[in-house]
């Protein structure tokens, strides 16, 4: 990463007997202690689970929680306003190498 921080990557597959194939239950992947940027953002996550519960926030006809979408980005801004720091923006599925790519440009892009 450049000038420090980290990436993480993190992959749950479960396989539910034998004679199945491996199945992708969650992942996610995320960008965590970045330094100085002009975006002042201080990490970076994407989320995905399939095996998400359907208790508070859940929506029937969304198949999902609005409160806690299966796949989300959050995105925490440096600062001390904690209130700021649970943006979630749900997403849908969304290939990883895609969110790098976005990420990269957004993360080192110079606004004046």
């Amino acid at each position: 990463m450049r000038e420090g921080g980290q990436i993480e990557f993190y992959l749950c597959l479960r396989q539910p007997d034998k004679s199945s194939e491996a199945e992708i239950v969650r992942y996610r992947l995320a960008f965590l202690d970045l330094p100085e940027n002009p975006n002042k953002i201080g990490s970076l996550r994407y989320d995905y689970s399939t095996g998400q519960g359907h208790g508070s926030g859940w929506d029937e006809e969304l198949g999902d929680n609005p409160e806690h979408p299966q796949a989300h980005v959050h995105i925490n801004f440096i600062g001390d306003d904690s209130t700021a720091n649970n943006c979630r923006m749900p997403t849908g599925q969304v290939c990883p190498i895609l969110i790098l790519r976005a990420f990269d440009y957004w993360y080192c892009c110079v606004t004046e």
